[in-house]
């Protein structure tokens, strides 16, 4: 008897000193890559004693003696805990576990995303700064109470060191920063295809670049996520003889009107090779070829604003210039001595050179010569 009861004791021993176990992995919510460098939190009430720090793999492993319903959660500069498919920040951040003596909690995922800053002065009727002590700024918004009445409210989720909700102090140049502020996020599914010249169609191979562009960056045409609003088709490093035939939304073209993704969304693009070539000769206005000088090729209305349709060279020591990829369209030809960057693609710059470029209507595997002078 004696035995049995120090066995007891022992086995008792051993639960009490042995810790518990939490081992996970902590991704970024768009890429889904590993995030090494996080710190990961148990919070048991207003105890977050507990700590680990993912390493390369974005793995982590917190060790606690504490049982019950216990909350894990990462932080980072920078970024702000977020659930999967979530379009705000959470009220509490993180996952929550229930421990028990010899618990070991394996594969728990978090998820982080990339927090935005929303920063600003404040002035008053005569343009005059307002001290914080005079006011502060905050984050609301709307939503429908049970009742289906619009209600003003905080962001939950957003509470900042020292306020009651999400708002902040302005100092004494009326200036103010909220931060940690959660981008909503629009999933973008589809297909990226390639039309040969037979019609023939097939999905394209990832080392085909095909990207949609934002004010806040830029991102796959599909199975990405981005943040809701107006976008752009990124095709930089296409191949030569490639060109942008088609992009849909349902049956709504995109391509020639806007991209303006507002929710998960499905888009399907169509590349098509081989585009059209064009071709010619650049000289001065007394007929000397000109060399270095800038073409560019500029599709009319209602591809005006596709960038992905526009095409760029620079003529050889020759004066000859050669475009391929050309989609089927009208465009303007133009050709410059000297142009800076991208102001072809600015309106007030090109309202000088207005009527004044090449018209042309390019169709299926052309090749077209044309013949310039330099503006």
């Amino acid at each position: 008897m004696a035995r049995i009861l120090t066995l007891f004791v022992i086995t008792l021993a051993f639960y009490a000193q042995a810790p518990l176990t939490i081992e996970g992995v902590v991704r970024d919510s768009t890429t889904g890559v590993p995030m090494e460098g996080v710190t990961i939190y148990l919070s048991q009430g207003r105890i977050d004693s507990v700590f680990a720090m993912s390493d390369s793999q974005g793995k982590f492993t917190l060790e606690t003696k504490e049982t019950g319903r216990l909350r894990v959660y990462p932080s980072k500069n920078g970024y702000i805990y977020a659930r999967p498919g979530q379009k705000r920040a959470p009220a509490r951040p993180g996952v929550w576990v229930q421990l028990s003596v010899g618990d070991h909690v394996k594969g728990l995922e978090l998820s982080m995303a990339k927090s935005a800053v929303i920063s600003g002065r404040i002035l008053d009727a005569n343009g005059n700064p307002i001290a914080g002590t005079a006011g502060n700024v905050g984050l609301m918004r709307y939503t429908y109470r049970d009742d289906g009445n619009r209600e003003l409210g905080w962001v939950p989720g957003i509470v900042f060191p020292g306020a009651a909700g999400s708002f902040v102090r302005m100092n004494d140049r009326g200036e103010f920063r909220l931060y940690e502020v959660l981008k909503p996020v629009a999933r973008v599914s589809g297909s990226v295809l390639i039309e040969d010249e037979t019609g023939h169609r097939l999905p394209a191979p990832r080392t085909i670049p095909c990207r949609i562009r934002s004010r806040y960056g830029s991102e796959n045409c599909v199975g990405s996520q981005v943040v809701p609003g107006l976008h752009q088709f990124d095709l930089q490093g296409l191949p030569p003889d490639m060109y942008l035939q088609s992009a849909k939304i349902g049956d709504r073209d995109v391509l020639a009107g806007e991209l303006n993704i507002t929710s998960d969304t499905t888009l399907d693009i169509v590349l098509a090779t081989p585009g059209a070539i064009l071709d010619g000769i650049v000289r001065t206005a007394d007929g000397n070829v000109l060399a270095d000088s800038a073409v560019v090729l500029v599709p009319e209305s209602p591809y005006d604003k596709v960038l992905a349709r526009y095409r760029s060279v620079i003529t050889d020591s020759n004066g000859k210039y050669e475009i391929h990829g050309v989609a089927p369209g009208s465009y303007k030809l133009y050709a410059w001595p000297e142009l800076e960057g991208f102001a072809y693609r600015n309106a007030e710059f090109m309202k000088e050179f207005e009527g004044r470029g090449k018209i042309i209507r390019i169709e299926k595997k052309d090749h077209v010569s044309v013949d310039l002078t330099a503006l």
